[in-house]
């Protein structure tokens, strides 16, 4: 079995860890826990991996830990077992598993490190986590607070490439999951080409710029830079996620839905905008009703959520929770434009796409015309 190794490779493939050698790390494996806090000042690690990989009748089991070094206190751990046959494929699936985990539970530890830490005080990867943190908020009302994270971190780094990725991505998201105005997305093109430039090794520089590319109806280069994003870390269950809406922009939401499925299995305790896409995909396949289960799993009734919710209920005839929906659009006073978000607001690239999300939307408005 050469579990171990891959678990090391695929943490690697992540640019808001460091992961110490195989060599250097592996020469501590027969220590015990109490001795941890001496490996973490031998070698400066803050957190321990530990686990066990064995085989039962026609199967594996592999159980694994994360393992605060500082004070050998248990952070997460987990087990897995899978039919023996076929020994590649069931490595892969319980790496890339596992991997997902710990990245998400590795950032959580580090986030609430640093969230103890006054800002003046922090490094420039502590900031970019503290941003991120902000930006995965499912309220998303600290986006420029994020952006001032971000750009905290580019002056304590100047070359920090993930800090200008992630300003970029703020800016996108600025937008409220609406059409961004050209110079918005020029300034987020060319941050988020800073932070190719300066880590073009990290899948998620190529990702964001992805994203920034899909909201500029570039979708051939979005698919570039997603690719590319994958092959550096396949295992990366955001690229994956967004390779599924991707899919779905350009026309291919069955396509999408395998991707989608995938991501939502490598990390189950993902973030929102995973149901969003994965509702959108539905939407387009007829499945309205599911669709809508998606959207209602949703912490923040905004008035695009609002949007997309009442198309799915009319779309499968229960026009009752579809006018509800439709006349909450616009309770908090703003002027959304239900039928502009759907013919505007995603960056589809079939028109015909953008008119069957219009058409529901249409069925939820009823009588009350809309340009």
């Amino acid at each position: 079995m050469v579990l171990p190794k891959t678990f090391i490779n695929g943490l690697a493939r992540f640019g808001t860890l460091t992961v110490l050698a195989r060599n250097s790390s592996f020469s501590f494996a027969s220590y015990s826990p109490g001795e941890w806090p001496v490996v973490r000042s031998c070698i400066g690690a803050d957190y321990v991996v530990e686990g066990s990989v064995r085989r039962q009748a026609d199967s594996i089991v592999c159980a694994v830990n994360l393992v605060d070094a500082a004070s050998a206190s248990q952070l997460w751990g987990d087990r897995y077992q899978a039919d023996y046959a076929g020994l590649s494929a069931i490595q892969q699936e319980i790496v890339e598993k596992i991997v997902g985990r710990l990245v998400v539970r590795m950032n959580n530890a580090g986030l609430q490190r640093a969230s103890r830490q006054p800002v003046a005080s922090l490094a420039a990867h502590e900031l970019v986590l503290r941003g991120v943190a902000l930006l995965r908020d499912p309220a998303q009302s600290e986006l420029k607070q994020a952006a001032a994270f971000f750009e905290a971190a580019i002056v304590r780094d100047p070359a920090y490439g993930l800090a200008y990725t992630y300003l970029a991505l703020s800016h996108v998201l600025n937008s409220e999951f609406g059409p961004s105005s050209d110079a918005v997305l020029t300034k987020a093109r060319d941050l988020a080409d800073r932070g190719i430039a300066l880590s073009p090794d990290q899948a998620t520089a190529h990702r964001i710029q992805s994203l920034v590319r899909l909201n500029m109806r570039d979708h051939e280069a979005a698919e570039h830079h997603l690719r590319i994003a994958l092959e550096l870390n396949p295992g990366d269950a955001d690229c994956i996620e967004q390779m599924g809406h991707l899919l779905t922009m350009r026309g291919r939401p069955l396509d999408a839905l395998a991707w989608l499925a995938r991501a939502i299995r490598i990390n189950p305790l993902h973030p929102h905008w995973y149901q969003y896409d994965r509702a959108l995909a539905l939407y387009m396949l007829g499945e309205y009703r599911t669709a809508a289960e998606a959207l209602e799993l949703a912490t923040r009734p905004t008035p695009w959520i609002r949007t997309r919710l009442a198309a799915c209920y009319a779309q499968f005839g229960d026009m009752q929770a579809a006018r509800r929906q439709a006349a909450l659009i616009n309770a908090d006073g703003s002027d959304f434009s239900p039928l502009d978000y759907a013919r505007t607001g995603i960056p589809f690239e079939n028109a015909s796409d953008a008119e069957h999300l219009a058409n529901g939307v249409s069925l939820a408005l009823g009588d009350r015309s809309e340009s």
